[in-house]
């Protein structure tokens, strides 16, 4: 899931904290970033999740070629 965009949002958020221009403690910084960044990061998991679903499973693949070659 990380090669996915998330590994993005990981490092963008560790470097703020690490150049000390997001401080977890201060309440003031939690709400803004909580305000700015939500609905980008929400976004970017719903097209993860629509991308996971849509993908197939080998294994039901073969499954079912299975079950068609018995019939």
């Amino acid at each position: 899931m990380r090669r996915q965009g998330i590994k993005w949002w990981i490092c963008f958020f560790k470097d703020l904290k690490d150049n000390y221009e997001y401080d977890e403690f201060n309440p003031l910084h939690v709400e803004c970033l909580k305000f700015c960044f939500t609905h980008l990061i929400q976004a970017e998991l719903d097209r993860i999740a629509t991308n996971w679903n849509l993908h197939s499973i080998c294994s039901q693949k073969m499954h079912r070629y299975q079950m068609e070659s018995q019939i």
